[in-house]
């Protein structure tokens, strides 16, 4: 993935792939990234390593998601988004289960009309979003799995079944 930011003054790359090694004993250092980049990218479309040879400043960073939580809600606490269900990227939905989070729990406390239904409505807002953020979770582990595939018969398949969605 590639886009613009700073106002147009630096361009983003993104390059993800799986990496086994302990994040604790990774590199920042930006001659030894670009080096493993062009390693695990060699083979590659050539105007991928042109730009993977242009790249100025560099940063990798770990890809983690949490174990959903059985509980989000406790007395007056509430915990919400990435802090309940930390998911990795690859269905967009990071930020959105947040804002879905602070919606539902904006509608479920409108239906209260007294003190003694904030526990209910908690209680059904928990539920709804657990089931929820759990369906999201799966799902983007699943796509993490299916955009990695080596080039290969499973990643040849793959690419037919989506190509009537592209």
């Amino acid at each position: 993935m590639t886009y613009f930011i700073g106002a147009g003054k630096s361009f983003n790359v993104v390059l993800n792939h799986e990496d086994l090694s302990d994040p604790a004993e990774w590199s920042q250092e930006k001659e030894s990234l670009l080096i493993n980049t062009r390693k695990e990218f060699e083979g590659w479309d050539p105007v991928l390593l042109k730009i993977i040879g242009m790249i100025g400043n560099t940063m990798k960073w770990p890809l983690y998601s949490s174990s959903i939580m059985r509980r989000s809600v406790s007395g007056k606490l509430v915990v919400l988004g990435d802090a309940a269900h930390a998911m990795v990227p690859y269905m967009s939905q990071g930020a959105a289960i947040a804002v879905e989070d602070g919606v539902a729990i904006a509608r479920s406390l409108q239906k209260v009309k007294t003190k003694d239904e904030i526990p209910l409505a908690l209680s059904i807002f928990e539920a709804a979003r657990i089931r929820r953020a759990s369906k999201m979770q799966e799902a983007g582990l699943l796509n993490s799995k299916l955009w990695h595939f080596s080039d290969g018969r499973i990643q040849r398949a793959r690419d037919e079944a989506m190509r009537p969605e592209v």
